[in-house]
């Protein structure tokens, strides 16, 4: 059983999905394109954006190199 993150974790999950979003809209792509160009799943993209902080920096990373 996981235990649960620490809230600052949770909330800086949440704020960083939020830019996300944010910055695929701004430039008009979608979730799946976005996905693509990062070289990860669209379910771990959706993630992402949700807030879930198991998601690593890693993805963060890939996707900070495609938007």
């Amino acid at each position: 059983m996981r235990r649960p993150s620490p809230a600052k974790v949770r909330l800086a999950a949440e704020r960083i999905g939020q830019h996300v979003v944010t910055w695929r809209r701004l430039l008009g792509l979608t979730a799946e394109q976005v996905a693509q160009r990062a070289g990860i799943s669209a379910p771990t993209l959706r993630k992402l954006e949700h807030g879930d902080p198991s998601v690593t920096r890693g993805v963060v990373s890939a996707l900070d190199r495609s938007l």
